[in-house]
């Protein structure tokens, strides 16, 4: 497989490349700027509820976004707080991880499901 320079280009000047450059600063940026100003567990915090965010931040109408951020930051809210209560029982937090994973795994298989037949919802 011959990759040329047309190809390159393409890439670089693609939708998906800008998409990720702006991913990739939106999720680093808070933690060294905070960093910088000897914050850097807040910089870290902010860094990972951008990344939990980014991954719904997907094109289409305006109302599937503000539904998917909305499900995303209640989602969030929840993990946390049930993991606020069970970080006083490494075998309770263990379990937790291991639901909230394969739960938040189904969701990501049914939305690539759905997708790929064309149902959107």
């Amino acid at each position: 497989m011959k990759i040329t320079v047309r190809e390159i280009k393409n890439f670089f000047y693609s939708q998906y490349f800008s998409d990720g450059i702006r991913t990739s600063i939106g999720i680093l940026l808070p933690a060294l700027v905070l960093n910088y100003l000897n914050q850097f567990e807040l910089g870290v915090t902010l860094s990972l509820g951008a990344l939990c965010a980014s991954v719904v931040d997907i094109p289409g109408p305006v109302a599937h976004k503000r539904n998917a951020m909305a499900i995303c930051n209640l989602s969030i809210f929840i993990v946390g707080v049930v993991t606020g209560f069970a970080r006083m029982n490494v075998v309770v937090l263990g379990i937790e991880i291991a639901i909230f994973s394969f739960l938040f795994s189904m969701l990501i298989v049914y939305g690539a499901r759905a997708a790929a037949i064309g149902t959107g919802s």
